[in-house]
């Protein structure tokens, strides 16, 4: 009877792991996502540097800049929130470093490419109840 049990827990275990092992593969991400900053910032500019048409030199090299500096704040601030457990002061502080980054790009890019960049930027950012901007959006709309 102990046989029989372990056998299935065996197969159960190999077939989860299996499974697992597949959706790596096809590049897909574990439940619970990747919650790691700088893979976050580094996929948002990947994003940004590929759907921005028009980039100078210039723009690409100051936007890097930016990101990269942007990736060691986000990193910082989210250590420190994670020592504190205030989840409210650590997603103030985390809009307050969006809001500046978002200002270094805006002086980096014309009109026209920022509008893009506010755009991709916006439909990167996961949705959530309490998130004012959804409540903003229905009053703009009425």
């Amino acid at each position: 009877m102990n046989t029989k049990y372990f056998l299935l827990a065996m197969l159960f275990s190999m077939t989860a792991t299996m499974v697992w092992t597949q959706s790596m593969n096809r590049g897909q991400r574990p439940p619970g996502g990747d919650r790691d900053p700088s893979v976050m910032v580094q996929r948002e500019k990947q994003v940004i540097l590929k759907e921005l048409i028009g980039l100078t030199d210039d723009q690409k090299l100051l936007l890097e800049g930016v990101y990269e500096e942007f990736g060691v704040t986000i990193k910082e601030t989210m250590e420190k929130a994670r020592e504190s457990r205030d989840r409210e002061k650590m997603r103030e502080q985390m809009e307050a470093v969006r809001e500046e980054k978002n200002l270094l790009v805006k002086d980096i890019l014309n009109a026209e490419q920022f509008a893009k960049y506010t755009e991709l930027v916006r439909d990167r950012r996961p949705r959530r109840g309490d998130d004012d901007s959804q409540s903003k959006d229905s009053r703009d709309n009425q």
